[in-house]
């Protein structure tokens, strides 16, 4: 019972003296184990910044992605710690690295009224602008965007859109008005859809002429929009002078 004992007390300072020894040649060598200060590594390439960090016995650790307008794609946004801080060589430097910049699927816009077209685009991240207008469709309806759908733009970027101004006027040919009536005429240009847009009287001497369209325009056989506008020039009696008075009269020779 008792050589148990012994031994087991002898075993036990072993262990001691195993654990003690490890804990001096460890410390040993962390106090051994050399300076570096970090170096700048934030704006750099993933590949620029392990050469720089290895060059000072560190090791690079990447944490996460961000997007960033600044920085350009897979290079360094932030680095911990910090360049210029001292540290243990052999100790890794965490990193940020960028995404770019944000970019936005581009929905499809073609068919959906203007305002609407906008709501999508800005809950995508995107502005609309509107290009032109053009006729053939109906009014303020998207026909074509700048951007192609599921083409992706940077964030805010502006959509151009082209949308309906409505449907394409009907085209006529002026009718030839001159020598007809004013009424004659205005009747003509209202079945057409066209408007008288204004008059003028042009005084005359003639009877025969009295109420006769004596200029048009446009010019007859020019194409003329439905809606067109039209102006006209009739002939109107001349107003006659007013009698002379008493007054007048009596000195006369």
């Amino acid at each position: 019972m008792k050589r148990f004992l012994l031994f087991a007390l002898y075993g036990t300072l072993a262990a001691c003296v195993a654990g003690i020894a490890t804990y001096l040649s460890v410390s040993f060598v962390v106090e051994r184990t050399p300076e570096v200060a970090v170096p700048p590594v934030a704006g750099l390439g993933l590949a620029q910044a392990l050469d720089a960090l290895d060059a000072k016995k560190l090791g690079l650790e990447l944490t996460e992605f961000e997007y960033s307008d600044q920085v350009p794609e897979n290079h360094v946004i932030r680095q911990q710690p910090e360049a210029g801080r001292v540290v243990k060589a052999g100790r890794r430097v965490r990193v940020i690295l960028s995404r770019g910049a944000e970019r936005h699927a581009v929905p499809e816009l073609a068919g959906l009224p203007t305002e609407e077209a906008r709501i999508v685009l800005i809950e995508a991240g995107l502005q609309a602008a509107v290009a032109t207008r053009i006729p053939g469709g109906p009014e303020g309806q998207v026909v074509a965007q700048g951007a192609a759908p599921g083409s992706r733009l940077l964030k805010g970027t502006a959509v151009p859109l082209v949308i309906w101004s409505g449907p394409r006027p009907t085209i006529y040919r002026m009718p030839r008005l001159v020598g007809l009536t004013y009424g004659r005429a205005a009747a003509t240009l209202d079945e057409l859809g066209v408007r008288v847009e204004a008059l003028d009287d042009v005084p005359t001497d003639d009877p025969t002429k009295e109420d006769l369209v004596l200029r048009q325009d446009p010019a007859a056989g020019s194409p003329i929009p439905r809606g067109t506008g039209v102006r006209l020039a009739a002939a109107k009696a001349r107003d006659e002078p007013p009698p002379p008075t008493d007054e007048g009269a009596k000195h006369e020779p």
